[in-house]
């Protein structure tokens, strides 16, 4: 595990600096195919704020040859508290 928690293998990290975006049509995907296996998990996560809140908005589903086997999304939103 890395100081983030995450797996050695894991080519993705929380860690950033400075503004950055993953355009709406790009979406992150892990895709895993061995033999007859196919399946495939696609995230998404959007975060606004406005003067007195945060709001995050998530979404993750995965899919299995093709078919959509399990999906959940979230709104929340969180007192910014003088931030």
């Amino acid at each position: 595990m890395s100081a983030f928690g995450t797996a050695a293998w894991c080519t993705s990290t929380a860690a950033a600096r400075g503004p950055w975006t993953l355009p709406p049509e790009r979406p992150i995907k892990a895709i895993e195919q061995r033999g007859d296996w196919d399946t495939t998990v696609v995230a998404a996560a959007e975060l606004t704020s406005t003067a007195d809140q945060f709001r995050l908005r998530e979404s993750i589903e995965a899919l299995e040859g093709g078919k959509t086997i399990f999906e959940r999304s979230w709104d929340n939103t969180i007192a910014r508290d003088c931030m």
